[in-house]
């Protein structure tokens, strides 16, 4: 372990209020590439290498859709390199910066495969107000892992303050060649905040789980507004303004979602299930 942080400490260096303001991770799920040695929003030591010559490549091996990341720590002419995927800036031993955000996440989730065995591998997530650290966690592990499982890294934070700047780094071990982790499937975790229902009945949703449509029904309103959010806090779908009580989801996909109906009335929500 001591071995990581020394690497790591080389980086320079209110809580949400509501579904519509959480961040997300951009290509967290790796499933979109320039190339198959270049993910789109990740800069990786691949840019640091000869050309021909990487150690961070596409994987069909994923636990969600088509691709994962996978990284390598590789030996180039009597030189261990590391692997580092990061969403900031990738220096020599270091990164910096990151991507903008105004969120405070309770826990980074994912999951991994670790098939070498003698080495660590670790995940870090920091997050930053105006240069400064203000928060953020990290994992690692020795454990041999053939098959894809879970990590969640808790997050904590020094001030009451959102953060400006996130950055995510994934590093295998420095010290040991052919050390080798494969990433996928990242997401932030938030508080459970349920939009305040404040007046009147709240509206029936069917059916539950659903497939192709919803049904609304006692909004008390001529015309309302919904939003579907996803299990990741994206919101997509929505409608400022409609009277129609039947909601058309064929284009979702099968997951959980949270529905936030707003009327005249108050803000009601709706745990939902598409199969």
């Amino acid at each position: 372990m001591k071995k990581i942080i020394i690497l790591l400490l080389v980086f320079i260096p209110v809580l949400v209020s509501n579904l519509f303001t959480q961040d997300t991770i951009p290509n967290g799920y790796f499933e979109n590439w320039f190339s198959n040695t270049l993910p789109h929003n990740w800069h990786t030591t691949n840019s640091m290498l000869p050309p021909g010559v990487v150690n961070c490549n596409q994987s069909g091996n994923s636990y969600e859709g088509d691709y994962a990341l996978q990284l390598k720590t590789i030996n180039m002419e009597g030189t261990i390199v590391p692997a580092v995927a990061t969403l900031g800036e990738l220096g020599f031993g270091y990164t910096i910066g990151g991507i903008p955000v105004n969120s405070r996440p309770d826990a980074l989730n994912g999951y991994f495969i670790h098939p070498s065995s003698g080495d660590e591998v670790m995940v870090a997530i920091q997050f930053f107000k105006e240069g400064v650290e203000i928060g953020g966690g990290y994992w690692s592990t020795t454990d041999s892992v053939a098959d894809y499982s879970q990590f969640s890294i808790n997050i904590t934070y020094a001030t009451s303050e959102n953060p400006d700047t996130m950055n995510i780094t994934m590093l295998t071990d420095p010290w040991f060649t052919g050390s080798s982790m494969t990433v996928d499937a990242l997401d932030l975790v938030y508080p459970v905040t349920e939009v305040q229902e404040t007046k009147l009945i709240k509206p029936s949703v069917c059916p539950n789980p659903f497939e192709n449509s919803l049904f609304i029904e006692n909004t008390n309103q001529k015309t309302y507004s919904y939003e579907v959010i996803n299990s990741v806090g994206q919101t997509v779908q929505h409608n400022a303004s409609t009277n129609s009580r039947e909601i058309n989801t064929s284009d979702l996909q099968a997951g959980y979602y949270l529905l936030v109906i707003k009327t005249n009335n108050g803000i009601f929500t709706e745990k939902l299930i598409k199969f």
